[in-house]
């Protein structure tokens, strides 16, 4: 199946007029395509991913393990 005339006219002349036409017939196509390629740049461009990376050197996720009520060793359980 080859591409009509004018698609192929649209291509040589570049990436704008291709991108122009292709948005006439098919506009739907074109911005999910466009919406595609941005989201996995817009990730690492996102001014909230130095936030969240401050974030979690200011809480840290690992707590310390509360210790284990060994009798003798250990002081009485305070919660029974």
């Amino acid at each position: 199946m080859a591409a009509p005339a004018s698609m192929r006219d649209a291509l040589r002349r570049g990436w704008a007029p291709f991108m122009k036409y292709a948005f006439d017939k098919e506009p739907i196509i074109v911005i999910s395509l466009a919406l595609g390629a941005i989201a996995p740049v817009l990730v690492f461009a996102s001014p909230f991913r130095k936030s969240a990376e401050a974030r979690n050197e200011r809480f840290p996720w690992d707590y310390p393990v509360p210790k284990r009520y060994v009798e003798g060793v250990t002081g009485p359980p305070s919660s029974i």
